[in-house]
């Protein structure tokens, strides 16, 4: 048989940049990464932590207790009231993250594409690394 040739070129560092960097397109789980800051909303109040959602809703992700900033529900020392829902002192988080703080910015810290499990975390010192927006 005849035989030809093909050409393919892959696109360039500039055109890359472009479509990555375009809202109208939300990235893919696969190209999510670890270091990427991004606008969180609050589903979810967990005994561990939160659920949250991101990217408009498209996917879904967790921020565990020690991820939560350290901030801590202590009543200057004082003991701490019971949650009235729960009865459960330690999730302070959410007397916290509820009506306008329910929307907040995070940093990815794990992608599980198997799963599609997204880890964040809004410590202080994760938040301040540089990081490049999803």
């Amino acid at each position: 048989g005849s035989q030809s040739i093909l050409q393919v070129s892959l696109p360039t560092q500039e055109t890359l940049t472009k479509l990555r960097s375009s809202p109208s397109m939300a990235p893919t789980i696969s190209s999510l990464q670890p270091g990427m800051l991004t606008e969180v909303q609050v589903e979810a109040h967990a005994k561990n932590g939160m659920c949250v959602s991101f990217m408009k809703g498209v996917y879904r992700g967790a921020l565990d207790e020690d991820h939560l900033g350290g901030h801590r529900g202590v009543d200057e020392g004082k003991k701490k009231h019971l949650d009235k829902e729960s009865g459960d002192p330690s999730m302070w988080w959410k007397n916290v993250f509820k009506g306008k703080h329910a929307k907040f910015t995070a940093r990815i810290i794990a992608v599980d594409t198997s799963t599609k499990i997204v880890r964040f975390s809004i410590n202080h010192h994760i938040l301040a690394l540089n990081g490049e927006y999803a």
